[in-house]
């Protein structure tokens, strides 16, 4: 993120810009989303898509093209002004706590806090990514480390995902679906610093863990 009077950032760059409201995220309204854009043409065509393929302001239900049915709903858009109120709070308080993990982290050897590039201005902090060295806690799988973590209250789902060139929808016949572009063969890849961080070395912590009140819990 970027603060006022600088260059756009995210959201302000490009054609299009996307964000998510889903419950995990940010701020959450449970489900939906938004698009920003000062295009009115690809405006009205992401109206189109979310509108059962409707143009704006159609009266009389003419599919132009093929749509989905994601209008978000007045009860969705309500949660989400009541969590706008307080996202910049957050937000201090998620820095905060991670400035004070931050510097508590750098007394614990084979965990480390993904860096941050210095360029940022105001980071989402949306996941904590730990890089963990099993070699550090006497080879103890990365899985045993996540269910230590749980046992003192700190979630962390898994250690992320899989390599997205190992997804079945980018190694069957669904990727070829985008219309004019060549999809690669994925299945001819082999990534192996990638599919290590993924499967030994990564451990994500949702960004709720950094909205408490004090920062004696992150400390411990």
């Amino acid at each position: 993120m970027v603060r006022p009077g600088r260059a756009s950032g995210f959201g302000g760059i490009g054609d299009l810009g996307s964000f998510s409201f889903q419950s995990s995220k940010n701020l959450p309204a449970g489900e939906g989303g938004m698009i920003t854009t000062e295009n009115k043409e690809l405006w009205d065509f992401c109206d189109r898509i979310k509108n059962c393929g409707r143009p704006p302001k159609d009266s009389e239900f003419s599919h132009e093209t093929v749509g989905t049915n994601a209008r978000m709903s007045a009860f969705s858009a309500a949660v989400l002004l009541a969590q706008a109120e307080r996202f910049n709070l957050q937000f201090d308080q998620r820095e905060r706590n991670w400035n004070c993990l931050r510097e508590a982290l750098e007394e614990v050897p084979g965990v480390d806090l993904q860096a941050r590039d210095p360029r940022i201005d105001r980071h989402a902090l949306h996941l904590l990514v730990l890089r963990y060295d099993s070699g550090e806690f006497g080879g103890l799988p990365r899985e045993t480390f996540i269910k230590a973590l749980a046992s003192e209250g700190i979630e962390a789902p898994h250690g992320g995902y899989q390599p997205i060139y190992k997804n079945p929808g980018f190694l069957n016949d669904a990727a070829q679906c985008l219309k004019g572009q060549e999809v690669p063969h994925y299945e001819e890849h082999e990534l192996p610093h990638t599919e290590k961080v993924c499967s030994e070395i990564s451990v994500w912590i949702r960004q709720n863990a950094l909205l408490g009140e004090t920062t004696s819990r992150v400390e411990q």
